[in-house]
């Protein structure tokens, strides 16, 4: 059997901590000792931190393996010990297998790749309704996910209050770039984040709520930033931002500011099959007005003058 080394690291130094108490304690009964654990704020988060390592633990080596069975067991008990940690690491996962679908031109394989990211967009959710990660890449993609691909008010609902936190985290790293000398390019990027991610998602899930006037608003005003700091950072910019403006324009009765950015998403991405097929169904433009033409000023006569008295021959 493999024995436990206490040589002090990362993982052992909570476990030393849970010790000393036990072989400091002398004749003290074992129930008095563990209730001291239990008093004691300090051990118990030693005690879960060692549980989490653990945890965490089983689920790498279940993903290395690709071992389904144990690493559902391995998060089932991470979400025992923290739902929140056991949440974000299956937005993580979603995530990869949503990037690896966007890759995927095998279109059944891409099926299988959305349908098990969304099973696992819906588990996190499940074992941390609200969800409240610092990160705010993981509060997008689950605030995304819920706006693209919600079936109900309420996801719409959870959506807009993900990607409003995640705005949030965003501004507050904004905040301490602002006295940062020479943070011109890292500001840049946490706008061209900011506006690309959760704003364009907030736009999104405003939209899929019926809240038009407001979803124009913050995706018109994500696009003008995302335009600028693309620029900046040569950066290329994804099609759909043009697509939900696009949609959210036509939901408001403005076809031909619709027509424009579908056609500006097609631009950047040729075979965006939203764009296409929204277009086929949008009403044909209507032509403009052909303005009466207005006929030229005839010239005006020549006048001969007429002879002076004494100037004749």
């Amino acid at each position: 059997m493999r024995l436990l080394s206490l040589k002090p690291n990362r993982k052992t130094l909570p476990l030393c901590g849970l010790l000393l108490p036990l072989f400091l304690s002398g004749c003290q009964s074992t129930e008095n000792i563990f209730s001291g654990l239990r008093e004691n704020e300090i051990l118990r988060n030693a005690a879960r931190g060692v549980l989490m390592g653990k945890a965490y633990d089983q689920v790498a080596i279940a993903q290395r393996n690709q071992d389904s069975k144990a690493l559902q067991a391995a998060t089932a008990e991470l979400s025992r010990i923290d739902p929140l940690a056991a949440a974000e690491k299956l937005v993580q996962a979603a995530l990869k297998l949503d990037m690896n679908a966007d890759s995927n031109s095998d279109v059944e394989q891409k099926r299988k790749q959305q349908a098990q990211a969304a099973q696992k967009y819906r588990e996190a959710l499940r074992i941390s309704p609200q969800f409240p990660s610092q990160s705010p890449n993981l509060l997008n993609a689950l605030g995304y996910f819920l706006a693209d691909k919600g079936t109900s008010q309420k996801d719409f609902q959870t959506a807009e209050r993900l990607t409003r936190q995640a705005l949030k985290q965003w501004d507050t790293i904004l905040e301490q770039l602002k006295d940062v000398p020479l943070a011109d390019k890292g500001r840049s990027l946490v706008l061209f984040s900011r506006a690309q991610g959760p704003q364009d998602s907030l736009a999104w899930a405003l939209f899929k709520q019926k809240k038009f006037d407001e979803a124009a608003k913050v995706q018109k005003d994500a696009l003008k930033t995302t335009e600028e700091a693309a620029s900046a950072l040569g950066e290329k910019i994804a099609a759909d931002l043009y697509y939900h403006y696009a949609e959210i324009e036509r939901a408001c009765g403005d076809n031909e500011t619709a027509r424009t950015n579908y056609q500006i998403a097609l631009q950047l991405e040729p075979k965006h099959k939203a764009s296409q097929d929204a277009l086929r169904t949008l009403p044909p433009a209507k032509p403009k007005p052909i303005e009466p033409a207005v006929p030229e000023p005839s010239p005006a006569p020549q006048t001969i003058p007429s002879p002076q008295p004494g100037l004749t021959a």
